[in-house]
């Protein structure tokens, strides 16, 4: 009895490590091919096809770029130098929560209300393939911050009087999601979308305790949005970019429809001369057009 006692306790032993394992074991979400999706924690990814807005006009708020490191690494803000964003403030620069909004994705289910974020990837054809391996949301009610801790796995970045909304890894868990640059044509064309539950946003806000205790607090809190790829397919070209698509304010979420532009990237104000020319070349057109009529 003792040694069938003994047998059993080491089954139930090495039952327990397996699942123990498991439970850390690191996650790739392979979203490889067309429509591929899955989640990481509680967040939802999901491959994408070619956005309506065409190549480079989606109006991005942090572009990582460095053509030569095979690792790059970046968080929206206006600070040049921090980790490898571009320099250009256009493309990096401070949100908050109620300009993001929430997407209804279950309308007349509660709860099931995201932010939803939008991600461009740029890679060499010969090489196409580039892995997310964290990603890490936070709101803040100090914008614009130049924090460049060395991001080992598992460390948060933490930006000052921040609160974390979401984090790719999970405790020992080396997650990472695998990208394909080829099954979209181009930059600006989108190629993967996160959606945040609406349940880690308000977790944020109640850690924050009276800093966000109404909506107009809670809409005017800063988002920071750290990513980091190329640890496993290295990045080789261009930049990757975030956007996000537009939803509804916090207490009236928007529920996309073929008649509700919600849901859409923002979309790139064009350069002043660019709208001159625009302007000049309709207008040599209508003369045309009265010339000729």
């Amino acid at each position: 009895m003792k040694t069938f006692k003994r047998k059993l306790g080491t089954i139930a032993g090495a039952i327990g490590m397996l699942f123990s394992m498991s439970a850390h074991a690191d996650l790739a979400l392979d979203l490889t091919s067309a429509g591929a999706s899955g989640t990481l924690g509680t967040a939802f990814y999901k491959q994408v096809p070619a956005q309506p807005t065409g190549s480079g006009v989606i109006k991005s708020f942090v572009r990582v770029r460095d053509a030569s490191a095979t690792v790059v690494q970046g968080y929206n803000t206006t600070v040049s130098g921090t980790y490898n964003n571009d320099g250009t403030d256009t493309y990096n620069h401070e949100i908050t929560v109620g300009q993001v909004g929430l997407i209804d994705t279950t309308p007349g289910v509660p709860g099931g209300e995201v932010m939803r974020f939008l991600l461009d990837i740029n890679q060499t054809g010969a090489n196409p393939k580039l892995s997310l391996d964290e990603l890490q949301i936070y709101i803040s009610t100090n914008p614009n911050q130049s924090l460049t801790p060395t991001m080992n796995q598992g460390t948060l970045l933490n930006p000052l009087n921040s609160f974390l909304v979401y984090q790719m890894d999970s405790g020992s868990q080396n997650n990472r999601v695998d990208l394909d640059f080829s099954l979209n044509s181009g930059s600006g064309s989108g190629d993967m979308t996160v959606d945040i539950p609406v349940a880690l946003l308000n977790a944020a806000f109640t850690a924050g305790g009276m800093l966000f205790d109404t909506l107009a607090e809670r809409n005017g809190a800063y988002i920071y949005l750290y990513s980091r790829f190329g640890q496993v397919w290295p990045n080789n070209d261009g930049y990757e970019e975030w956007t996000y698509l537009k939803g509804g304010p916090l207490d009236n979420p928007c529920v996309p429809s073929p008649g509700n532009p919600c849901g859409t990237p923002p979309l790139e104000t064009p350069e002043p001369g660019t709208l001159a020319l625009l302007g000049a070349g309709l207008f040599g057109l209508a003369y045309r057009r009265r010339h000729l009529f």
